[in-house]
């Protein structure tokens, strides 16, 4: 005689499974729900920033020229007001004073900021901003000795918000200060740029 064997039981081992996706659609709901795309304006919900930009800076006169990076840490202050912090490196290029000179104007400038930026807020994920920073400059010429001296820095920009801790968009800003070079140094003494950049904001 044939003894039927009892029949598994399949519940017991779905259950665990069931219960972690339950787990994890509760968890991920929220998540997804703070991580949506903006479509209208930016909350301005987050107290920090960290910016990060890239691209060129276009000296004038003996002002260095060449591909910069900068880095910007930002606090709210209030509303759209927010603390703007800032370091800047510049890598010049050769530019002679003359067709067929040597590179005369070629170096390197490291920049300490910091001031201010005002962020405006719009009914679209866009956010324009203009910042002002003072500070010093950090020179390194080839042909001279190094020196530093004052620069201030005045900028307008905006970025495109994906969601409300990530944007990227574009900023120009234009420099202008002295350097303490020595009295026989072939450079002039005044700083001035005009800085191309592109890059992303991150808040939190």
């Amino acid at each position: 005689m044939e003894v039927s064997r009892p029949r598994r039981i399949l519940v017991p081992v779905r259950s665990p499974t069931l219960l972690l996706a339950a787990i994890t659609v509760a968890f991920a709901a929220p998540a997804a729900a703070e991580d949506e795309m903006l479509r209208g304006p930016h909350p301005f919900l987050k107290e920090n920033e960290l910016s990060v930009h890239g691209g060129y800076g276009a000296g004038l006169g003996d002002s260095f020229a060449g591909p910069k990076g900068a880095v910007d840490y930002g606090y709210r202050i209030d509303g759209g007001l927010w603390l703007d912090l800032g370091l800047g490196f510049l890598s010049g290029t050769c530019r002679p004073r003359m067709t067929g000179d040597e590179c005369g104007r070629k170096g390197n400038q490291a920049d300490v900021l910091a001031g201010i930026k005002y962020k405006l807020r719009m009914n679209v994920p866009v956010v324009p901003y203009a910042k002002l920073q003072v500070g010093l400059a950090y020179l390194f010429p080839d042909e001279t000795a190094d020196a530093l001296g004052p620069i201030a820095r005045a900028g307008l920009g905006g970025h495109y918000f994906f969601y409300d801790w990530f944007g990227v968009g574009a900023e120009v800003t234009f420099g202008l200060g002295r350097a303490n070079y020595e009295d026989t140094a072939p450079l002039a003494r005044t700083l001035a740029s005009v800085d191309f950049a592109l890059g992303v904001e991150l808040q939190f």
